[in-house]
């Protein structure tokens, strides 16, 4: 009634008693002018308001003071007061237009006589806006839309970028989007600098874009120092093994060849295949590099140890590539079929490295096999140069003498397992068990850029960015809600379908871990009596509804949008558990109630959790198939179904081992957070790698076997045959895989860490002790091979060694 009589009272102002026309709007001219305007007021309110109140409102003294309290208001006391009739004028018409009184009285003021065209309306609210604050807009935003700019603080302000182009368009062999970035990063500084001297706004840039750029960054910075690190490293090795500088020289002919063919396999399979990530590079150099050096060594070790026995240059390099060659073309196809795996996982990074390696190691193995050998046979006995001639001789002899009295390191630790298995087996466990219990608790990382440096200006923008706004605001989660009906029919809303958004907001928000619930009903939209009254709401409230809801409601009328933001890292482990604390309470809802249809979840936790999911599933099938697919090679080589499947049980201690290790050192001593890609590379990496030493060192036990030893002898001797080249062959790939740590991306640091481990356990302690322990347990009967012939132990030894060393020419 109030509103009534205020209203009633400004009618008859503006149009007349009785809409006579008689009123304020009726005289235009003189109300127009400054001069003459007094007096038109005084004139319409004498005439159609004053004399009116009472007989207007009969018997109702309340609705009678509203109106002379309005019609004071309007100044007629004195008739001077034109700016409070457009004031109260305003505040009357507030309630009824859902506008707030100080825009009208803006608008008004400005557009005394109308506005023209809307081209005008949009240049003068631009104008507007750019000559205000936040705090000093006449018409107030939305909390929906302030709050995805302005922090809660009101001390830090966002402006959003989009761009029309992926992070991966390439033209030109340039990437527009990293253009821009940078871009942005040089003028946005200088600019802030020129209009605010005195430094007290501060920029910061980050999303995912920028932190792209940042990985792409460091990862050719990695790129950079991996390559000549890694090359130095396994050269110095390799030549000390060797004692010789001209033997890393002839190894590396082949893999500069096999590098240059590698990378240009990666450009070809990225131009027409799959996309390939900057990571794929780094870890394809230290794969040809490592891999393709143990290959190499392992063939000039062999024909050195043929040169040691007595045989001519080019019949030891026969004899090298017929034992040792079939180990590397073994170990090769192997670590082929771990990464082929990487590539079928289903996993978009996975399957890049995949291909990528899998190419690779195919290369490498053939400039192996074909490369060394033929330059061994140009080159002769002068690649272990000065070793030559005499000195040659010498080395040899005390090479021969050694093996004979068996007096090395590798023999006795042959002849230790062989004397006390079951020891050796039972230490090797017991020392599994913490080590065991360790790795099943390991904590894993969910969140990729958590994999960046916090040096970055990117990491350290999202760093403000979470300050402000909160850890989950820059990776929200989703819930998409769908109902039976639409939620506005008409001019109508369906109180049904509020109330139960209202219901499962309020669900949602109730949730541990979850921090803000961005939703149509409540603080980001609005209360739900003003969805219940929506019909009956001004026009202006209505249209400014009607725009809010279009923010959250999808075409078809039916689905609502809310956005979840956690209280952690919307990527984490903590915000993945308390989105599915939401989809679990979710579906209990929507279990009772049949008007919501279908509810969906998707953004950065459930995404996430759904990658961790499908990676572990892949990662299972991958072992399996990898660990299938060795023993059939195995068996193939071996002749045997038990030995294949010991190798392969064997690796899996060294993997355990490794990242058990990996977490005490990385994830607790220096804190590096372990992503969860980590395990499943290191447990197909080293299926594929470390079943090389079992290689090597098994078809050297079938060929001991083969001239007539026993499994327990043949085992001794090929671990004493082996044990020097395995050794150096695991430092030089572990060396390799440890350059990774020389990077600042923490996904590449634990990979390289871990592999590196994980090959320096397997040679020093499961190929020299723990497998020779259990061939010797398993006995004859698991070879499905009989020796060519029956002969003693100790002749055929003798007769390997007692042959003179042919002794190389100068």
């Amino acid at each position: 009634m109030n509103q009534t009589a205020a209203l009633e009272v400004l009618h008859a102002f503006y149009d007349g008693y009785g809409n006579s026309g008689a009123g304020f709007n009726g005289t235009a001219n003189c109300a127009q002018d400054p001069q003459t305007v007094e007096a038109c007021t005084d004139r319409t309110v004498r005439s159609n308001v004053a004399p009116l109140i009472v007989p207007f409102f009969p018997g109702n003294p309340a609705a009678q003071n509203v109106a002379n309290v309005t019609l004071g208001s309007l100044g007629v006391e004195n008739y001077t007061a034109y700016a409070s009739v457009r004031t109260t004028a305003a505040i009357v018409l507030s309630p009824s237009l859902g506008l707030p009184p100080k825009w009208i009285g803006t608008v008004w003021t400005e557009f005394p006589r109308g506005i023209s065209s809307p081209a005008v309306a949009m240049a003068w609210a631009n104008a507007t806006v750019a000559n205000s604050s936040y705090y000093a807009e006449p018409l107030p935003i939305p909390h929906s839309i302030s709050a995805e700019f302005v922090d809660p603080a009101g001390t830090a302000s966002l402006v959003v970028v989009s761009f029309s182009v992926g992070d991966g368009f390439t033209v030109g062999g340039a990437k527009p989007v990293y253009d821009d970035i940078n871009e942005i990063n040089r003028i946005v500084p200088a600019a802030l600098a020129a209009a605010d001297p005195s430094r007290a706004i501060s920029f910061a840039q980050t999303g995912t874009s920028a932190l792209d750029l940042a990985q792409q960054t460091i990862l050719n910075e990695s790129l950079g120092l991996v390559l000549p690190i890694t090359v130095i490293l396994l050269m110095v090795i390799t030549a000390l093994y060797f004692r010789a500088p001209i033997t890393p020289l002839t190894a590396f002919v082949g893999l500069a060849i096999a590098l240059v063919l590698s990378l240009g396999s990666t450009v070809l399979i990225g131009t027409f295949i799959t996309h390939v990530d900057t990571s794929a590079l780094t870890l394809e150099e230290v794969f040809v590099l490592g891999v393709g050096t143990d290959y190499s060594i392992f063939l000039i070790a062999r024909y050195r140890e043929e040169l040691v026995a007595g045989r001519a240059s080019k019949d030891a390099v026969v004899t090298a590539l017929t034992w040792a060659g079939q180990s590397v073309a073994t170990s090769g196809s192997t670590a082929i079929i771990a990464t082929l795996a990487l590539a079928f996982s289903g996993v978009a990074l996975l399957s890049q490295w995949g291909s990528v390696l899998s190419v690779a190691i195919l290369i490498t193995m053939m400039a192996s096999l074909t490369l060394t050998p033929a330059l061994l046979v140009l080159i002769g006995p002068r690649v272990f140069w000065p070793a030559t001639g005499n000195r040659f001789r010498t080395q040899a002899a005390t090479q021969n003498a050694r093996i004979a009295g068996e007096r090395t390191y590798f023999y006795r630790a042959g002849r230790l397992t062989q004397r006390r298995p079951w020891t050796v087996v039972a230490i090797i466990l017991l020392m599994s068990i913490p080590l065991i219990l360790v790795a099943l608790s390991v904590p894993l990382s969910y969140d990729y850029y958590d994999q960046l440096p916090s040096s970055q200006p990117a990491v350290q923008g999202l760093q403000t960015l979470g300050a402000h706004y909160g850890p989950g605001f820059a990776f929200p989660s989703y819930t998409l809600l769908t109902f039976s009906a639409p939620l506005i029919v008409g001019n109508h809303t369906n109180a049904r379908e509020f109330s139960e958004i209202a219901s499962l907001t309020a669900i949602a928000q109730t949730t541990g871990g979850i921090a803000q619930v961005q939703s149509p009903v409540g603080p980001w939209g609005a209360p739900l009596s003003t969805w219940d009254n929506y019909s009956t709401a001004p026009i202006a409230t209505q249209q400014d509804l009607h725009a809010l809801l279009s923010a959250y409601v999808g075409t078809d009328g039916r689905t609502v949008l809310l956005t979840l933001q956690t209280g952690v890292s919307g990527l984490s482990a903590n915000a993945i558990s308390a989105i599915q604390s939401v989809e679990s309470s979710f579906s209990t809802y929507q279990s009772a109630h049949s008007d919501v249809t279908k509810v969906a979840f998707g953004g950065a936790a459930p995404t996430t959790s759904d990658l961790a999911a499908q990676t572990a599933l892949a990662t299972e099938r991958m072992v399996i198939a990898v660990a299938i697919g060795l023993i059939i090679v195995l068996f193939v080589v071996l002749r045997s179904w038990i030995i294949p499947i010991m190798a392969v049980a064997t690796i899996g201690l060294s993997i355990i081992w490794s990242w058990a290790i990996t977490y005490l050192v990385l994830g607790r001593i220096f804190g590096i957070a372990l992503f969860f890609f980590v395990p499943t590379v290191l447990f197909i990496l080293i299926l594929g790698l470390g079943i090389d030493y079992n290689i090597f060192l098994l078809t050297r036990v079938r060929e001991e076997r083969l001239r007539g030893r026993s499994s327990t002898n043949a085992a001794v001797e090929g671990v004493a045959r082996t044990g020097g080249i395995i050794t150096a062959a695991a430092i030089i790939l572990a060396s390799a895989f440890a350059t990774l740590m020389f990077g600042s991306f923490a996904l590449l640091v634990a990979i390289g860490f871990s592999v590196a481990v994980a090959v320096v356990l397997d040679a020093m302690v499961i190929r020299t002790y723990l497998v020779p322990a259990a061939l010797h347990l398993l006995g004859d009967r698991v070879w499905e091979i009989r020796p060519r012939r029956p002969e003693p132990v100790a002749a055929s030894r003798t007769s390997d060694v007692g042959r003179a060393a042919e002794p190389p020419t100068d």
